[in-house]
C-alpha cells in the first residue's frame, strides 16, 4: 500500500511544480504574451 501512496504523492507533487512553473512563466512574459489564452479566448487562428 505504502507504495502507491509514495506514487500519489509523488503525482501531485509533480502536478503542484508544474502549477508553479506555469505561474512564473506568466510573470515573467507579463500580461497579454500568453500562447495558448487568446487562440481558445477569441477562437482566430494561431
Amino acid at each position: 500500500m505504502e507504495g502507491i501512496l509514495d506514487v500519489l504523492n509523488l503525482g501531485r507533487t509533480l502536478v503542484r511544480i508544474a502549477g508553479i512553473l506555469i505561474e512564473l512563466s506568466r510573470l515573467i512574459k507579463g500580461p497579454g504574451e500568453h500562447i495558448d489564452v487568446p487562440a481558445i479566448t477569441c477562437g482566430a487562428p494561431a
